[in-house]
């Protein structure tokens, strides 16, 4: 069993935020949604190698824009591959033309994050009265990346664990398709950390190794990079607010 999966659904965001962890995947994937196709390749690669995680999670970089999501929430659900299906959102998408619907579509879904920033309270507070799962992440304060790697960082102390999956390419870490974007590097470049995803695809990757690769002395991800950088206020306006003062 393995502990988690991170789902790359989607690159569509609301927001332009200033210190948007995953802009640059966004810019470099383009317009983005994980289609059922894709979902199910993966499903079926997970039954037939006998992979069964204890969480699959969604998001990167709004699941609530996802296109599929209800149906993709209910296929994970049946597909018996995860104990657990969690997502994290930013909230502003739960409006009330869209609450009903929402709502319904994230039934299977029994683990709810969702980022409070300072302007979107009520979307959060609507979201947390629909769904009185839904836990609050205060997002206070954010880093800016490191333009280099961040000395006396490994072993990295990560807060993201677990594998990615994007594009039918599966990653050693779930920070790794959005880190290598940011970075300028082609992952397909790096089979140590990202293979192709097929039977069998992730028991060769080298799990205890995980902690002490080059790239965590880049990643926000790693905790030891975090705290060595400067934090400033988080602005996330709302969807609509001048991107000049994101």
């Amino acid at each position: 069993m393995f502990n988690s999966i991170t789902l790359y659904v989607t690159s569509e965001c609301q927001l332009e935020c200033r210190l948007c962890a995953a802009r640059a995947w966004a810019e470099a994937a383009g317009p983005y949604q994980m289609s059922l196709e894709e979902l199910q390749e993966f499903i079926g690669v997970c039954q037939a190698s006998r992979y069964h995680f204890v969480e699959v999670k969604l998001t990167v970089r709004e699941p609530l824009l996802w296109k599929n999501l209800g149906p993709g929430c209910r296929m994970l659900a049946e597909s018996g591959i995860c104990d657990h299906l969690a997502l994290l959102s930013n909230a502003w998408a739960f409006t009330p033309a869209r609450e009903a619907e929402i709502v319904e579509a994230l039934r299977p879904v029994d683990q709810l994050w969702v980022s409070q920033y300072q302007g979107n309270e009520h979307r959060v507070a609507a979201m947390v009265a629909r769904l009185p799962r839904t836990k609050i992440l205060g997002v206070g304060l954010h880093a800016r990346q490191p333009r280099g790697p961040v000395p006396n960082s490994l072993p990295a102390d990560c807060s993201c664990r677990g594998f990615g999956l994007f594009r039918s390419m599966v990653t050693l870490c779930p920070a790794i398709p959005n880190l290598y974007a940011t970075l300028g590097r082609d992952s397909s470049l790096y089979p140590s950390y990202c293979k192709p995803l097929k039977v069998g695809c992730m028991d060769n990757f080298d799990v205890a190794a995980r902690h002490l690769q080059e790239h965590c002395q880049h990643c926000l991800g790693n905790v030891l990079v975090m705290r060595a950088m400067p934090l400033e206020p988080t602005r996330v306006p709302g969807p609509s607010a001048n991107p000049e003062m994101l």
